[in-house]
């Protein structure tokens, strides 16, 4: 391998004086944080040439970036790199976009698709496969911008990705995985980028008003808990001449709560932790709910608590000088193929108020700016119209095409509520009161029935959760396949296809491979799969198409903001929020050729919340 170090304007012309349509490439920067970060140099590899091109403190830098800008538009047909939506998201704020048409080789997915239970790092990788260890940042970030270790440094990450590029090619055909790598998540990465350039806007003067109604919120559920249960509290003035709150028992003290529950409310709790104590989390207050006021408040107080903590409290932090957060979108960090926000996890905020028990909309604080709105299209129950898919049960897919209502038919079976059929169907005039009437026993019909099973759940997974036994279970489930028979008989299928194989395939051809020295963990989590990566593949194609609608109506102005699991949320301009909502739903809808359709539904607003 010839290798360059390129410092002015006409070496860098000069080794790009061949045409390469097919180039790797990788960028160093001063930071990873977008706002920030500086462009150190960029790595080029074209076997047999390898070049560093060194930008910083250069003169002739801008001379220079103005001829890749060139290049990157005009020459490259194909790029290939190491987690490449990172080095596209660079060279993004430096101007520099490739063609419309170019294809992308992201090595990091390509290991990712190969095999998901393996790490992804590029030493990794280079040593797992190439059998030749690498140099990490680490070891050469003392020695300065300019040394010719960090050059080699740069030239390494570049060759490495091409030849991992050589040896993975080849593998994603053989394992027929090229069509779900180049049609679902190639494309995809535009959509990435966009996410982690754009970001989302907050409502910075709103954040105090939320943070003082989420702790008066959580001042009252102390109150009321120590009402419900007898314990002593009273009010303490500070110099701020603030009242604080002063309890007897502290409520994140889990030893204190054990004593509470069982020796002053007499409550028996049979959940324990991994060390053999007796639980207070959420499985042991879902065990013990209704069975005192206490437990029905501690539970709230903690979701609130961990909303406090885990958004609230730290959002700040995550404020960029533009007053956007943006997020880390990692593609290869979920064995499904879901896409996973860090910095912070987005997609683990509370969906409504109902979630919370309380009257908190935290979504309230991500706005629009001026001129602009936000629009939020999801898919209208996505897992279950790929359970229908996925087992082809006749009775199941016409439910979905008929608009019936599956939870409340379920809870109908199984609890034989004596529902006439015709009061199940959503358009039914009578329906909403029927379904107002019977929500505790929909709810289980949801939540104890319908998703524990695509989950992978069993009947004793499903006697402890509702604390049943475990025959009342089966029965529950028993009803469930009456209804859709041949939903029972594609798990026994998936069931088969492990004991034969230990890996299943779903409906776009990736592969979950599955360790089954844990047999009912295999089991579990191999029909799981068969429902949740479809989904996450369908969310990635509709971004990616509804992307491409954006760049066709250049005057919506639309920006993908966040994708949420069944979720496509983005900002655009006021003028043509309704049309572009209305073609977004229609994409989202076509984007797979199903048996089962798929229903968007979608709401605008100048916040998130509000688009809820």
């Amino acid at each position: 391998m010839k290798k360059s170090v390129l410092k002015t304007y006409n070496e860098v012309k000069e080794w790009f004086a061949f045409t390469f349509p097919i180039i790797t490439f990788d960028t160093e920067t001063t930071s990873l944080d977008y706002l920030t970060l500086e462009l150190v140099g960029i790595s080029f590899c074209a076997p047999p040439f390898v070049c560093y091109i060194d930008l910083w403190e250069n003169e002739e830098a801008s001379q220079i970036l103005d001829y890749l800008r060139e290049l990157f538009a005009k020459e490259f047909d194909v790029l290939i790199g190491q987690n490449i939506s990172y080095d596209l998201k660079v060279i993004d704020k430096y101007g520099i976009f490739p063609k419309e048409d170019a294809v992308f080789f992201d090595t990091q997915v390509a290991a990712h698709l190969l095999n998901e239970n393996e790490p992804k790092k590029l030493s990794y990788l280079s040593d797992r496969y190439l059998d030749k260890p690498m140099k990490e940042w680490s070891d050469v970030k003392e020695l300065g911008y300019h040394s010719q270790e960090f050059y080699e440094y740069g030239m390494n990450d570049a060759k490495v990705a091409n030849d991992l590029f050589r040896m993975f090619y080849p593998l994603l055909r053989m394992n027929n995985l090229l069509d779900i790598f180049t049609k679902v998540e190639m494309p995809f990465q535009r959509v990435k980028v966009e996410l982690e350039t754009h970001g989302i806007l907050i409502d910075r003067d709103k954040l105090p008003e939320l943070q003082e109604q989420l702790l008066s919120i959580l001042n009252q559920l102390q109150v009321d808990m120590c009402e419900s249960a007898g314990i002593e509290y009273y009010y303490q003035q500070n110099m701020f001449d603030n009242d604080t709150l002063i309890t007897d028992i502290n409520f994140g003290s889990s030893p204190q709560l054990v004593d509470l529950i069982q020796n002053k409310l007499g409550l028996k709790i049979t959940v324990f932790t991994d060390k053999e104590n007796p639980s207070v989390g959420k499985e042991s207050l879902k065990k013990l709910k209704g069975q005192h006021p206490f437990i029905d408040l501690l539970s709230t107080y903690k979701k609130a608590t961990k909303l406090n903590n885990s958004f609230v409290a730290t959002f700040p932090d995550f404020i960029d000088k533009d007053d956007r957060i943006r997020c880390n979108w990692h593609n290869t960090n979920a064995v499904t193929g879901r896409i996973i926000a860090t910095k912070p996890n987005l997609l683990q905020l509370p969906r409504d108020k109902a979630q919370l028990d309380i009257p908190f909309d935290f979504r309230s604080c991500f706005i629009a700016p001026t001129g602009k709105l936000i629009v939020s299209a999801d898919y209208a129950g996505q897992e279950l119209c790929w359970l229908g898919e996925v087992t082809g049960d006749k009775n199941l897919i016409r439910a979905i095409k008929d608009r019936k209502d599956l939870h409340l038919t379920t809870a109908n079976t199984i609890f034989k509520l004596g529902i006439p059929e015709c009061y199940l169907y959503t358009d039914h005039p009578d329906y909403p009161d029927i379904k107002k009437k019977y929500k505790d026993k929909r709810y289980i019909g949801k939540n104890g029935v319908n998703f524990p099973l695509i989950y992978g759940k069993t009947s004793y997974g499903i006697s402890q959760e509702f604390n049943i036994s475990r025959e009342e279970a089966e029965g529950w489930i028993g009803g469930f396949f009456s209804l859709y028979p041949d939903v029972k008989k594609r798990i026994a299928e998936c069931h088969h296809q492990i004991d034969e194989t230990a890996q299943v395939v779903d409906w776009f051809g990736r592969i979950r491979r599955l360790d089954v020295s844990d047999l009912n963990g295999a089991y579990r989590q191999g029909f799981n799969f068969l429902i949740q990566s479809p989904s996450a593949s369908q969310i990635k194609l509709a971004a990616t198409a509804v992307h491409n609608l954006f760049q066709e109506n250049p005057e919506w102005d639309a920006k993908f903001i966040l994708v949420i699991y069944d979720e496509l949320v983005y900002e655009v301009n006021e003028d043509f929020a309704e049309e572009s909502a209305n073609l977004v739903v229609q994409t989202m809808e076509n984007v797979v050729k199903t048996r089962v359709p798929f229903t968007v539904e979608f709401g605008i607003g100048k916040s998130y919340g509000e688009s809820k």
